[in-house]
């Protein structure tokens, strides 16, 4: 069954069973889940970020804009994410990579607040993300992220 398949695909995925997923998904065609993304992130984390750009497509979504950032298109991913239909923590807390990537300090502060805001879990992974390194000397860094 497509579906099954794809579900053990995503869920291998989840575990980092890259193999295991490839397996899965390679038997997935005609799922109703979004094949191209599960394939865009299967990609992704193999490094292969041509083709998982080609397998996201145009599709707007927090794991289109990771692919864009690891391939240092930041551009292309801030315009990902600000077109993310439904914007979460994890939408914030890629746009303060962003914003880290490209020395915009306010686009930072903004975007990890947003993010702690909405996900408090997000503070203790800011507190040791090595995007961020440069703001840890930083007091008004810190005072969003303590």
């Amino acid at each position: 069954n497509a579906d099954v398949n794809y579900n053990a695909g995503i869920a291998a995925m989840a575990e980092n069973d890259v193999k295991q997923a490839e397996q899965y998904l390679g038997k997935a065609a005609g799922t109703a889940g979004d094949i191209n993304a599960a394939m865009g992130t299967l990609y992704t984390m193999k490094g292969d970020y041509a083709a998982a750009k080609n397998a996201y497509g145009n599709k707007a979504s927090n794991n289109a804009a990771v692919q864009q950032i690891l391939n240092a298109d930041y551009e292309a991913a801030l315009q990902t994410l600000n077109k993310v239909e439904k914007p979460n923590a994890t939408t914030a807390y890629l746009k303060a990579v962003v914003g880290a990537r490209q020395n915009d300090r306010n686009a930072v502060y903004a975007n990890v607040k947003a993010a702690i805001q909405q996900d408090a879990n997000l503070k203790a992974k800011a507190q040791n993300d090595i995007e961020f390194a440069k703001y840890m000397e930083d007091e008004a860094f810190m005072a969003i992220i303590k």
